[in-house]
């Protein structure tokens, strides 16, 4: 049997949980999510999704055609390094 993974257009999903208590719990659960997720950089977010997947820089590099440099770069929040515009357009759409 293989492993399915399954992707989602959620941040973070809401954990269910029963009783007041146990809604309490799942509320401030949530609550600690969103202040991690605003306190992260989109470069940080972007390498532990990348690190998650257990991907290097050289294998994303190669599947998404976007150059290592640049990608680094993104991962490190050194967005003035970008190419222009047009390019970093494309990159997202990657």
């Amino acid at each position: 049997m293989t492993a399915t993974h399954v992707t989602t257009n959620r941040v973070a999903a809401k954990p269910r949980v029963q009783g007041a208590a146990g809604a309490a719990e799942a509320k401030a659960l949530e609550a600690k999510l969103t202040i991690d997720l605003l306190n992260e950089t989109l470069g940080s977010y972007l390498r532990q999704h990348r690190e998650g997947r257990t991907m290097s820089v050289p294998e994303l590099s190669r599947v998404t055609r976007i150059p290592m440099a640049s990608l680094e770069a993104i991962e490190a929040d050194r967005f003035d390094e970008l190419p222009g515009e047009v390019f970093v357009r494309g990159f997202l759409k990657a």
